[in-house]
């Protein structure tokens, strides 16, 4: 099963960088001082070594950014309906 899923899921993985890495680049290029993104502080706690923190801050923008989805999703199933 793996060699047949394997070119599948390297070019979605492949889109999927591209689309992170120009967002930390914009992130990185346009971003006035003392101001920071979430890509970008977690960019930099990789940098600096502090892997654990990098991790930590990423877990919580990927739970929030999934709650706020499932909040949308509800209620435009309840206004549908």
């Amino acid at each position: 099963l793996l060699p047949l899923v394997f070119p599948s899921l390297l070019a979605a993985m492949m889109m999927v960088f591209a689309v992170a890495s120009r967002e930390l680049v914009t992130s990185l290029l346009l971003s006035p001082a003392g101001v920071q993104t979430v890509s970008v502080f977690v960019w930099r706690q990789f940098e600096q070594g502090s892997v654990g923190d990098g991790m930590a801050m990423a877990s919580v923008a990927v739970l929030l950014s999934l709650t706020l989805m499932l909040a949308a999703f509800r209620l435009q199933q309840r206004q549908a309906a």
